[in-house]
């Protein structure tokens, strides 16, 4: 059987609203972190991140000054509930460009007013003890920042708001925003609110003013965020798998290592413990050793076995840890699929035909496997066996159309 694993990235920007704003940013696809939640998830809107991102900052340097802003956004502790608050999760992206590498936040939490956020219950300013993740999506530096509290907050029933900024010398860190939340198209509880009290971008939102006034229909009006109660004792999490990644021009010629990030997300210091990978089914388990992880502390921790990639295909990677009396099992995994193309290439016309009959190889758009299709490309690639009788399978690794259209067709021509 003739296998073409198809790779079609069709991406476009749809011109409206939010993006004449200086203050709202883009991006093509939503963020992907797969950030473990530490402690007992209080409230969770941070689970399905969008594609766009409110500013919410204060410039250090004079020259910025009055564009400095700030987003909020609230939520509801039951009836009868009283919640002691240990730690906040934000999601968050840099304008495309920016070098990133902000290390300071303000973080409010505030009483509601009426729908709107009212006053300040605490305060951290120029506040740095927070856990800092950053990863490139596209051109953007995506972000997630998981933010520690001096101390525990209590708060009983009621509305409450939440307000982050970063601090920085823009010309250091560029711009960063919060992320909005796909919330099913619903709104949970008010709209997010932004404020810019020196009007720097001249549109008169100097008091909190709701989402659909400063963003339109073209973003949610929720924000991603978190909350958590105190740790557990003993818990480990996976952060995230480092390495493998998918080869895109080819298998490697040697063996590769498996990297996993490991998260101490417990507040008992953990050594000696195991990990484990399993690749289609074939399990390694490795002990990290003396290495000592104290609460928050991460370590990339590298397996002694390596891995064989050298056949084309897609591979499944699982990894865990595997702590002695973990508390909290449900962050002890993550997996990925990684893929593995074949070294043949063969890329779809922009304005024209043609034709593949090789018995296998990679198929991409016309913006090949580092671009996108353009709004004026119309090629039609014709895919069939060289033997009459054979027959040929198409597997989808990556199939992303966006605002675009994209036709296969199951038969001897497009109608």
């Amino acid at each position: 059987m003739n296998v073409i694993s198809l790779l079609g990235i069709l991406l476009f920007t749809m011109a409206g609203y939010a993006q004449n704003k200086d203050y709202i940013g883009n991006l093509n696809d939503p963020l992907s972190f797969k950030t473990p939640k530490t402690g007992d998830v209080l409230f969770d809107q941070m689970y399905n991140p969008g594609t766009s991102f409110m500013l919410s900052q204060q410039y250090s340097t004079i020259t910025n000054n009055t564009e400095s802003c700030a987003a909020a956004d609230d939520f509801d502790i039951p009836a009868g509930e009283t919640w002691d608050i240990h730690s906040i999760g934000i999601v968050g992206s840099y304008w495309q460009g920016a070098p990133g590498g902000g290390d300071t936040l303000n973080v409010f939490i505030l009483n509601d007013n009426n729908g709107v956020p009212g006053d300040t219950l605490y305060e951290y300013i120029h506040y740095t003890n927070f856990l800092n993740i950053e990863e490139m999506n596209g051109l953007a530096l995506g972000t997630y920042f998981e933010i520690y509290l001096p101390s525990i907050v209590t708060l009983s029933e009621g509305t409450y708001w939440i307000s982050v900024q970063m601090y920085s010398d823009f010309n250091a860190t560029g711009k960063w925003g919060w992320m909005d939340h796909y919330f099913d198209y619903a709104i949970y509880g008010a709209e997010w609110q932004w404020i810019n009290p020196k009007d720097g971008f001249g549109f008169g939102f100097t008091d909190w003013t709701p989402a659909s006034v400063v963003a339109g229909p073209w973003l949610s009006w929720e924000l991603s965020f978190a909350i958590f109660g105190p740790p557990d004792d003993n818990d480990l999490s996976v952060q995230k798998i480092v390495s493998p990644e998918d080869y895109y021009y080819g298998p490697p010629s040697d063996p590769q290592p498996v990297t996993i990030r490991i998260k101490n997300e417990g507040s008992t210091p953990q050594t000696g413990f195991d990990v484990k990978y399993d690749l289609n089914g074939t399990e390694v388990v490795e002990n990290v050793g003396s290495v000592t992880l104290d609460y928050n502390e991460t370590y990339d921790y590298t397996f002694v076995q390596t891995v064989d990639l050298s056949t084309p295909g897609l591979y499944n990677l699982n990894v865990f840890t595997q702590l002695s009396g973990d508390e909290n099992p449900d962050n002890d995994e993550q997996a990925m699929d990684i893929t593995v193309f074949d070294p043949t290439v063969y890329t779809m016309p922009s304005y024209s035909t043609g034709s593949i009959t090789a018995c296998s190889g990679t198929f991409a758009d016309a913006g090949g496997l580092g671009d996108s299709l353009t709004v004026d490309d119309w090629g039609v690639m014709t895919i069939y066996p060289a033997t009459t009788g054979a027959k040929i399978r198409l597997d989808f690794i990556q199939f992303d159309i966006e605002w675009s259209e994209f036709y296969i067709y199951d038969g001897e021509n497009t109608l």
